[in-house]
């Protein structure tokens, strides 16, 4: 609710913005608040005439904010299943009538886990136009890169599909089809703001995982089916692991989960780049050229990749 009970004392200064608090405070979930003080000054002691915007990358996983003891914004949910502000850049106007000379506060609070990055990011104050100009270009990396990635991932992906209707004996357009589907799945999870079906952000963070190990499998057997390799003993190898690495995400506690999604998320990343250079190594043996096209696209593919994923999970 909106009546969050804002606190008096128990500050502690934190080092610096973004704040996670798998570092600052590892093992912690719950809420938190954080406090800013800020005054602002025009020359000649004249009227402040043009507002003030304060703005904020992120806040994870979902938070509200006060201004001089005032609601300004809170997420929907804070309470489970919460509200994913992780990956929403947000800026808010601070009424001229609502500030004061010296001492304004701004109170942020947080809930969420420190097992899945909790803290908020970096911040700003500025002129509106100034600040809208920042979100907009924050918004584009954080969520339009994204819409458009998900957007070509359904164009081929269905193309793909209905090629392997027609033609069966083609495998690797329905492997490819399946991967985007997964795909499309992990993306839409990076832009949601609400957790939706499932009954916690732990929830589904965890299947969030599962599915990403999945696409991996599936468009690696896409690209060992498109140069005609079949390996029955390693992919029956790396479907045995993915059912152990699917059954440990599942069960391992809230303590040990970073740790253990950090490692399964590295394995499967690395299973990625090697199946994309074995796919170089039998272009450049076979050369063949339609494998050496695809071998070309998977390069770009890999370097947008490794900049996607580095934006999702470090930040852009």
């Amino acid at each position: 609710s909106s009546d969050l009970e804002l606190p008096r004392q128990g500050w502690e200064p934190v080092k610096e913005l973004p704040d996670h608090w798998n570092e600052t405070w590892p093992g912690y979930s719950g809420g938190a608040w954080y406090k800013l003080i800020w005054d602002w000054n025009c020359q000649n002691n004249s009227r402040l005439t043009d507002p003030i915007a304060f703005s904020i990358s992120y806040i994870n996983s979902a938070g509200a904010l006060f201004l001089n003891g005032d609601l300004l914004w809170r997420d929907k949910n804070l309470q489970e299943p919460l509200s994913r502000s992780w990956n929403m850049p947000r800026f808010w106007i601070m009424p001229v009538s609502g500030l004061k000379k010296n001492d304004n506060e701004i109170l942020i609070y947080v809930t969420g886990y420190s097992a899945m990055s909790a803290g908020i990011g970096k911040i700003s104050f500025d002129n509106a136009i100034n600040a809208n100009t920042l979100n907009e270009q924050r918004i584009w990396n954080t969520r339009t890169l994204f819409q458009i990635n998900l957007i070509l991932s359904a164009t081929l992906g269905t193309f793909c599909f209905v090629i392997w209707l027609y033609r069966r004996s083609e495998t690797s357009f329905g492997w490819f089809a399946l991967s985007s589907l997964l795909w499309i799945y992990f993306i839409s999870n990076i832009l949601a703001t609400e957790t939706y079906v499932f009954s916690s952000s732990i929830v589904s963070s965890r299947i969030n995982l599962i599915v990403f190990l999945l696409y991996i499998l599936c468009f690696c057997t896409y690209l060992l089916r498109f140069i005609q390799v079949k390996k029955p003993r390693i992919e029956r190898f790396f479907l045995i692991v993915t059912a152990i690495f699917i059954l440990s995400i599942w069960t391992v506690s809230l303590a040990q989960m970073k740790m253990l999604f950090n490692f399964i998320f590295l394995v499967y990343c690395c299973i990625y780049f090697a199946t994309y250079l074995y796919l170089c190594w039998v272009a450049w043996r076979v050369r063949r050229s339609d494998y050496i096209l695809l071998a070309i696209c998977m390069t770009i593919i890999m370097l947008i990749s490794i900049y996607d994923l580095r934006i999702a999970f470090l930040g852009p």
